[in-house]
């Protein structure tokens, strides 16, 4: 039989079965009954009509499927002209999804509170089927792209833009529970989650501005992706920013159908400014032969780290009142459950991811920060020190956890945060070489392409422009009635005049900086309640 080369799909397939049959049988409460009675239960079995609140979990069990049949493809089924071994090995594959799902459903009688249904054993089945689907219709190319991310250079950057925008789309609508009728969706918006501009889910200001600025970072790095794959474009940051716009005005679009989605017009903006950065820092980096040794990395990391420690144990329901906390710490610490994923049982799995993708990017920025620190010596004990770094932080934040009413620890969070400082200095690892690979050592191309009079060094159509009269007799109209409107405002006009000049000199050295000050300063300007005006 031709087998890939590779063993990391044999060994993937063997973690992932194991990982299904542990999360199949969480909380693992065993019960004894009698082998004959749970027979005879599981033969009887029912088909279960599920609203729209359980469609969730029935998806999950498709989605749960789906990469083991793609790994178990790509393990047996290798690129061969017979077609008698291809049927074969599909026909292997199929059996052994569905055994496996029988077998685990059946078992899940003895470990309750899990739940055995007919819904199940098809949902499983066709997760299965789409994986193997999933294999002949992209396999190959999946697989060539997962090369040419190991090799680096122009490829690297084209796949990990194809993969890092396919996952981030799968996450942004997991788990997939669409509405199926137009009751579903009036009984949807009803609840009144979903906004024009911003969500009242968003929660406090520290939770929603780190959402915020969370959904800025993690279209980032797409940003620099794109910036390198469209370098040759004479309006490049602006093509950029309009492929924020539109991915932001289909994956808020597409959450108004999603049962539980929350849909905010916000969230649209933060995708424009994430890729917008994201090709600001590639502009920046690329005209730089070094940029890390022309910035000083450790100081701004020091500085950094500060509001860094201060912003985490807000994020973990910290509270600094004497009011929030508890003295029952023993009584916690004995119903305190140490079975991984134990606590993500009990809630939706829309909940589930979003609090398991919470805790992996409060801990990512450990591993950058790690890897900016050592970036220039390569050391792959770095990556264990930034793992162990994360996961003793993790640690403090879980046991004052303990303190503080309502709250709890998840040992499971140790896991997520030593996985995210690892993984994330492994990708920034990654990155650097391919930026320091043949094809992707070249230096912007734009130029070349573009004709002569806009390729001057000093072209008007690339530097400042000077100003003309009128222009500046607008300004100067304008500047006056912002200051006759700043001290004529109630409160303290001072203040307000400070906070104006501050940010004039912010847009003056840097002029997208109202993509970031203006959205982040919206939600806290409503002073109206102290002084009777509006924004």
């Amino acid at each position: 039989m031709p087998l890939i080369k590779s063993p990391k799909f044999l060994y993937f397939a063997i973690a992932y079965t194991a990982f299904i049959i542990y999360g199949s049988l969480v909380p693992l409460a065993y019960r004894d009954i009698p082998f004959d009675t749970a027979l005879l239960a599981f033969q009887n079995i029912r088909y279960l009509d599920l609203g729209a609140g359980s469609r969730a979990d029935w998806i999950s069990n498709i989605v749960l499927y789906i990469p083991l049949g793609y790994s178990l493809s790509a393990l047996l089924i290798a690129k061969t002209k017979s077609v008698f071994y291809t049927v074969f090995s599909a026909t292997l594959i199929l059996i052994f999804c569905l055994t496996l799902a029988v077998t685990i459903e059946f078992y899940q009688q003895f470990f309750p509170p899990r739940t055995v249904s007919q819904n199940d054993l098809i949902a499983e089945a066709m997760g299965s089927v789409i994986g193997l689907a999933l294999w002949f219709g992209y396999g190959t190319r999946l697989q060539k792209l997962y090369t040419h991310i190991l090799k680096g250079g122009r490829e690297a950057l084209l796949a990990s833009a194809i993969l890092y925008a396919l996952a981030y789309l799968a996450i942004s609508f997991f788990p997939y529970d669409f509405v199926t009728s137009l009751q579903e969706l009036q009984d949807k918006l009803a609840l009144g989650m979903d906004a024009l501009f911003i969500s009242s889910s968003c929660g406090s200001f520290i939770f929603c501005s780190t959402k915020l600025i969370t959904e800025v970072f993690i279209v980032l790095p797409l940003g620099i992706l794109l910036a390198v794959l469209l370098k040759w474009h004479p309006h490049r940051r602006t093509a950029v920013m309009l492929v924020g716009f539109i991915m932001g005005s289909i994956i808020e679009g597409v959450q108004l159908f999603l049962v539980s989605g929350i849909a905010q017009g916000l969230s649209i903006l933060t995708r424009i400014v994430g890729l917008g950065l994201g090709e600001l820092i590639y502009t920046k980096i690329s005209h730089t032969k070094n940029p890390f040794i022309t910035v000083n990395v450790r100081k701004y990391l020091s500085i950094a780290f500060i509001p860094y420690l201060l912003l985490l144990p807000l994020l973990n329901g910290w509270r600094y009142s004497t009011q929030a906390m508890t003295f029952s710490i023993a009584e916690k610490i004995d119903k305190l459950n140490w079975l991984p994923f134990y606590y993500h049982y009990y809630t939706t799995e829309a909940t589930a991811l979003k609090s398991l993708l919470s805790v992996f990017a409060m801990y990512l920025p450990i591993g950058l920060g790690i890897w900016l620190w050592h970036y220039h010596k390569e050391n792959s004990a770095h990556k264990l020190t930034a793992g162990l770094f994360a996961l003793l932080l993790c640690l403090i934040m879980e046991s004052g956890k303990l303190f503080f009413i309502g709250k709890h620890p998840d040992p499971t969070n140790l896991l997520i945060s030593f996985a995210a400082a690892f993984i994330s200095y492994a990708l920034a690892e990654l990155v650097y070489h391919w930026f320091h690979h043949p094809d992707a050592k070249q230096p912007i191309q734009a130029k070349a392409a573009l004709p002569t009079h806009l390729n001057s060094k000093h072209s008007p159509a690339l530097d400042r422009q000077t100003s003309s009269p009128l222009a500046k007799s607008c300004a100067i109209v304008i500047i006056a009635g912002l200051l006759w409107k700043a001290l004529d405002y109630p409160g303290s006009s001072i203040g307000l005049i400070g906070m104006l000049l501050l940010y004039a000199s912010i847009l003056r050295k840097y002029s997208f900086a109202w993509l970031i000050v203006i959205p982040a300063a919206l939600p806290i300007l409503d002073f109206s309640p102290w002084t009777g005006r509006l924004f």
